[in-house]
């Protein structure tokens, strides 16, 4: 992926934007977003390799929207199946978060309710997209992840891994019978990393990379080093396309959906 891309429809009206959506996926040391209108067609796009939290030089994000939703990168998170999830045990469940110089622990529901996730964030980061989007509901960055996969591969019978890679990271998750078997976000720094992890994942949940299907988004090219290892152990891999954003859109012909897989399916959560 380009450094920087930003990519605008046409028709893109300023004066409009009350109408409009304003979907955020801030990472580490990158964020992007996308602007949607009322039918869910994209009309704003943009990637940039840099810190959201110094001066936003952007007139769009500057805007007024009808709705803001961010997804925010965090790595202290716990999942608690909601049938058996207390209230009164979230000091219990905090224990396997980083509450230290964090904010106090956040819920949020996943898979048709079934989990109750609870998550932290760092509290200067919080603070700061709070300053810059007072309006704006916040999420961590596994919601439109896992819920948009495991709806997507609800049909499936056999195990499903996907690996959803960003900068100086990656997301594992593996998906079997409409269940939620592994997630994690590791930090990485190469391609025999992302190997490691994605192989020890698959150990983790009795799994041999022949027995499990590999969907990929994120950064990755077809003709990379990493999608070539990647293809001779697992075999079947394919791409994540699904989004129910429209980008039929004059000017959005080199946006390719998997790079962007989880900040479009962020408009399923708004």
């Amino acid at each position: 992926m380009e450094n920087k891309v930003y990519a605008t429809d046409g028709k893109f009206d300023t004066a409009n934007t009350m109408a409009y959506q304003l979907l955020i996926e801030v990472g580490k040391g990158y964020y992007s977003y996308i602007i949607v209108d009322e039918e869910d067609k994209l009309k704003a796009v943009s990637y940039c390799e840099e810190s959201i939290f110094g001066d936003i030089d952007n007139s769009l994000l500057q805007l007024s929207y009808k709705k803001t939703c961010i997804s925010l990168y965090t790595s202290s998170f716990t999942f608690v199946p909601s049938q058996v999830y207390s209230k009164d045990d979230e000091n219990v469940y905090a224990q396997f978060l980083e509450t230290k110089g964090n904010t106090s622990p956040y819920t949020h529901l996943l898979l048709n309710d079934e989990i109750r996730a609870l998550h932290t964030f760092a509290t200067h980061e919080f603070n700061a997209i709070k300053s810059l989007f007072p309006l704006a509901e916040i999420l961590p960055q596994y919601v439109s992840l896992i819920n948009c996969a495991h709806k997507q591969l609800a049909s499936e019978i056999e195990p499903q891994l996907l690996l959803n890679l960003k900068l100086g990271c990656i997301e594992v998750l593996i998906l079997q019978n409409n269940k939620l078997l592994f997630y994690n976000v590791f930090d990485t720094v190469n391609d025999d990393e992302i190997m490691y992890f994605a192989l020890s994942a698959c150990q983790q949940s009795g799994f041999l990379p022949t027995d499990i299907k590999l969907h990929i988004c994120g950064n990755m090219e077809l003709d990379s080093s990493l999608y070539i290892l990647l293809k001779q152990y697992f075999g079947r891999v394919k791409f994540m396309h699904h989004t129910k954003v429209d980008m039929s859109a004059d000017g959005f012909g080199d946006i390719i959906k998997p790079q962007f897989y989880s900040l479009f399916n962020l408009s399923t959560c708004a």
